[in-house]
């Protein structure tokens, strides 16, 4: 019951389980606001954000629902063998539990 969306100001935890749906927006590190342009979830739970900065893996996503915690962010980039900072398209879990996220390289 649960919902993840990619905005302009981020992504948003949506909780459907309850009568009124409860909203959370998943802010990174340095507290700034990110475009998510797409995300994807993989088998361990991991979601991933894909935006005009490389993409950003987020290791314990659910905990953004507990007051003050502190989520595991990794940030990956061209150093880290990515072809481009700019993911702009779509991105999806293959049945091999690969991920694939489109950029402005290919």
């Amino acid at each position: 019951d649960l919902l993840w969306a990619a905005t302009r100001k981020g992504a948003v935890r949506i909780d459907l389980s309850g009568a009124t749906p409860a909203c959370q927006v998943l802010v990174l590190g340095d507290g700034r606001p990110r475009t998510v342009y797409a995300l994807a979830l993989d088998r361990d739970g991991r979601l991933y954000l894909f935006g005009y900065d490389g993409a950003h893996r987020v290791d314990n996503p659910d905990d953004v629902r507990k007051p003050g915690a502190r989520l595991r962010v990794v940030h990956f980039g061209i150093e880290d063998g990515l072809p481009s900072l700019e993911f702009n398209r779509g991105a999806l879990l293959d049945a091999e539990g690969r991920l694939w996220a489109a950029n402005n390289a290919g």
